[in-house]
């Protein structure tokens, strides 16, 4: 017997496994901030370049805005007035991406039971 999904159906389990992080905003509304993993490609692979970028030792706190900046437009809805109310302030923006990224680590692979054996027969 075959089972029957709907994508709602999917989508709703998706937002059970990798929940948004949501931040209530000064106007009473709230921005969502999707895992990455519900990302397209394109935007994805713009996230993941942002990242990649606020990781590097050598960035300036420009470049530092700017790739908050492209994160969150790219992530989060509400994006105009989560920038807003975070009014340029560095580090609660980083916080705030710290937050994120963190709720939106991608799952660990579950280690195959031959890899187990071989590290149990060394």
């Amino acid at each position: 017997m075959s089972s029957t999904f709907t994508l709602d159906s999917l989508r709703e389990e998706a937002d059970r496994l990798y929940k948004p992080l949501t931040i209530p905003l000064s106007d009473g509304t709230e921005s969502v901030l999707k895992n990455i993993l519900r990302l397209n490609a394109k935007a994805r692979a713009g996230v993941l370049e942002a990242i990649d970028a606020i990781n590097k030792e050598e960035s300036s706190v420009e470049e530092l805005i700017a790739n908050v900046d492209v994160i969150i437009k790219a992530v989060a809805t509400n994006a105009t007035k989560l920038l807003k109310d975070l009014d340029g302030d560095l580090a609660v923006s980083m916080k705030l991406i710290e937050k994120w990224t963190s709720g939106t680590q991608l799952p660990e692979a579950e280690s195959s039971p031959e890899s187990s054996t071989d590290t149990a027969s060394s």
